[in-house]
C-alpha cells in the first residue's frame, strides 16, 4: 500500500480541540464507512511522523474527510489542528481496515456506541446510511465528558429530525447541559438497555472509543446477550493491568498494524486471524494490543498479554517476528483466488 500526495481543500472546527479536514487525494480508490487512513508529515529536515485517523464520511470521488483531535505533546495532531492550512500538502495511505466496517447492503438494525472522538468512524456509517438511502434503523449512544466535547452536535440534531430511523442518545460523564434529565455518569447497563436494541433482533454492534471504554461497553453488550460485531478502539490510554511493570505504557488496537503490515504483505491483514501460542486464544489481528514505545511495533494478545507479533522496519528492509502466534490466516482478494 503506497503513500499518496494529498492537500487540504476545506476544514471546519468541531470542538475547541478538534478539526475536520477535507483532503483531496488524486486517484483515491474509494472506501467503506469505518475504515481509516494513515497521514504522514515530513519536516524540512526530512524527519517524518505518521498517525492513523478514521475516515469521517463516505467515499466522495477524490475527496476524503477525517477529524483530528489535538493530543497534548503529539507529533502530528497539533499541526493538523492548529497549523495546517488550505493548499498545504500531506501524504495519505489507505484505505485501511476491512473488519470494522458497515456496508449499506446489510439489513440488520445497527447499534453504535461511541466514547469521545470514537464517534468519527460511526459518523461515517450514519452519513453513508443517508447517502445510500438505506432504511436500516440506527441507534447511536454517545458518551462525552461535557457538551463542549461532543462532535457533530448540530448535524446529529438535524439528522435525527430528517433521517427516519436514526435515534441518538447522549451520556455526559462530568457536566450535563441545562435541562438534561439525570445526573452526569459513566455509560452503564441502563443506558445500553434503554437506548439499544433487544438481543432477539440480532443487531450489528459497533463500539469505538478509548480502550477502557470499549472493553467496559463490550462487557455490557455481551452481558445483554447481544453479539459484538465491531471492536475498534481508536485511542488507548488504558494500562496493562496484568503486567505491573508495564503500567505506564499505553497501547492502541491492532488496526494500527494495517498500514505497516500492508507494506510487507500484498493483502489487507485487518481481517486476518491469529492464534496466541501462549494461551491458545484465536482472534483478529485488529484486536491485538499494539505498543509503539520500543523500536518497531509490538502486538500483544488481548487475553494473556503475551507478545504475538513484532515488526521492525528499516529504510530498506522489514523484520517480522511471529513466534508468539501458532498461525496467521487471512482471506485472499477475489482476483488472487482464480
Amino acid at each position: 500500500m503506497s503513500w499518496r500526495a494529498a492537500r487540504l481543500v476545506a476544514d471546519r472546527a468541531e470542538t475547541p480541540t478538534a478539526r475536520t479536514l477535507v483532503l483531496e487525494v488524486p486517484g483515491w480508490p474509494a472506501h467503506l464507512p469505518g475504515q481509516h487512513v494513515d497521514i504522514r508529515l515530513t519536516a524540512p529536515d526530512g524527519y517524518q511522523a505518521a498517525r492513523s485517523y478514521s475516515l469521517a464520511a463516505p467515499a466522495d470521488g477524490d475527496r476524503i474527510e477525517v477529524c483530528v483531535q489535538r493530543v497534548t505533546d503529539g507529533e502530528v495532531s497539533p499541526f493538523l489542528v492548529d497549523g495546517y492550512r488550505e493548499g498545504d500538502p500531506v501524504e495519505v495511505r489507505g484505505p485501511i481496515g476491512g473488519w470494522f466496517v458497515w456496508r449499506p447492503q446489510q439489513t440488520e438494525p445497527v447499534l453504535l456506541v461511541a466514547g469521545g472522538s470514537g464517534v468519527v468512524p460511526l459518523m461515517a456509517m450514519i452519513r453513508a446510511r443517508r447517502a445510500a438511502g438505506s432504511r436500516v434503523p440506527f441507534r447511536l449512544i454517545y458518551s462525552v465528558r461535557t457538551p463542549d466535547d461532543a462532535f457533530y452536535t448540530e448535524e446529529l440534531r438535524r439528522r435525527v429530525r430528517d433521517d427516519a430511523g436514526l435515534d441518538v442518545a447522549h451520556v455526559y460523564t462530568r457536566q450535563a447541559p441545562e435541562g438534561w434529565r439525570g445526573e452526569p455518569h459513566r455509560l452503564g447497563l441502563a443506558d445500553v438497555n434503554n437506548n439499544g436494541w433487544p438481543p432477539e433482533l440480532e443487531p450489528l454492534v459497533y463500539v469505538c472509543g478509548p480502550t477502557g471504554f470499549v472493553e467496559a461497553v463490550s462487557d455490557l453488550i455481551v452481558g445483554l446477550g447481544i453479539r459484538r460485531d465491531g471492536y475498534a478502539p481508536n485511542v488507548s490510554a488504558r494500562p496493562v493491568e496484568r503486567r505491573p511493570r508495564m503500567t505506564a505504557l499505553p497501547y492502541v488496537d491492532g488496526n494500527m498494524l494495517d498500514g505497516p503490515l500492508g507494506e510487507v504483505f500484498a493483502v489487507d491483514l485487518s481481517t486476518a486471524t491469529a492464534r496466541c501460542a501462549n494461551c491458545g486464544t484465536p482472534g483478529p489481528v485488529a484486536g491485538l494490543r499494539v505498543y509503539s514505545h520500543a523500536p518497531g511495533l509490538v502486538g500483544r494478545c488481548p487475553t494473556c498479554v503475551e507478545v504475538m507479533l513484532r515488526l521492525v522496519r528499516a529504510p530498506d528492509r522489514a523484520w517480522l517476528d511471529l513466534r508468539g502466534a501458532t498461525f496467521l490466516q487471512f482471506p485472499l482478494p477475489p482476483e488472487r483466488t482464480r
